[in-house]
């Protein structure tokens, strides 16, 4: 037992767990409010980040059985309000397969487009580039000045030579061969124009780290996995027909879709 504005109650929860409870507690509904809510997946009494905030307060077995026992205990002794909290949350069936499930159905939109978008602006990227004007006589200056200071006759070069056009300086006046490859450019041919605003796509490519944008995929799918396997925990006790057919809905729109998202995301680095 201990003294909270002086009230007795039962304590049994260590003091940053409490702690955090009770902070969590002020942006969060009312507990009746939150398990009604979790019943029925209604994400206008509880937002996203609630969602995700009361995941992190799911009481373990371990703790529900201790605020049970000290209940048992002090039957005359109200509980803490982070103890009172934890055991109204154990009264819901399958909590966290619940929570879980409804984070990744209010995730899944935004999860979704960070990967397409930036596939998308890969391939439409690629195509501009395929097709740029100025890009062309770029390549094409910069291979007759390679052939011209080398003394041959290459009908190509690999793309990985563009990185050093800026490092190579001319002799006299220390200019880059970049410097002298936007005058050539210019110069010879003055219809062209500004490439960077030509491949806006491009740009924002290069900004995307394609290693991390693949294992979002990987965990996308791995999440929508896991859903499946909570909404068949979820179905033993779910007595609503009509939630179970919009979740199962969701998830087969889902996985369908996450099939696409790979499909698109091979083929289009297999272009590149």
């Amino acid at each position: 037992q201990k003294a909270i504005d002086g009230k007795k109650v039962v304590v049994v929860l260590d003091p940053k767990r409490s702690n955090a409870i009770n902070i969590g507690l002020t942006v969060l509904p009312p507990v009746h409010i939150i398990k009604t809510a979790v019943l029925n997946f209604d994400e206008f009494a509880v937002s996203k980040e609630g969602i995700e905030k009361i995941l992190t307060m799911v009481p373990t077995e371990e703790e529900k059985q201790k605020i049970q026992e000290a209940q048992l205990a002090n039957p005359d002794v109200p509980l803490g309000s982070a103890e009172q909290f934890l055991l109204s949350l154990s009264s819901i069936s399958d909590l966290t397969a619940r929570l879980q499930l409804w984070a990744f159905k209010l995730d899944y939109e935004s999860l979704e487009q960070e990967i397409a978008e930036p596939l998308f602006d890969l391939k439409v990227g690629m195509e501009q580039l395929a097709r740029n004007h100025t890009f062309k006589c770029i390549l094409a200056t910069l291979l007759a000045t390679g052939n011209f200071l080398n003394g041959s006759q290459s009908r190509g070069f690999e793309l990985g030579y563009l990185e050093k056009v800026s490092e190579v300086k001319d002799t006299v006046h220390r200019q880059s061969l970049l410097y002298h490859l936007c005058q050539m450019v210019v110069e010879k041919f003055p219809e062209t124009t500004d490439l960077y605003s030509e491949i806006a796509s491009i740009t924002r490519s290069a900004k995307i780290d394609f290693e991390e944008l693949a294992n979002s995929l990987v965990q996308l799918e791995r999440r929508c996995r896991a859903s499946w396997h909570n909404l068949k925990v979820i179905a033993k006790h779910e007595t609503k027909p009509m939630l179970k057919t919009k979740l199962t809905e969701f998830l087969k729109d889902s996985t369908q879709r996450i099939i696409v998202l790979k499909v698109v995301h091979r083929r289009v680095l297999n272009r590149l």
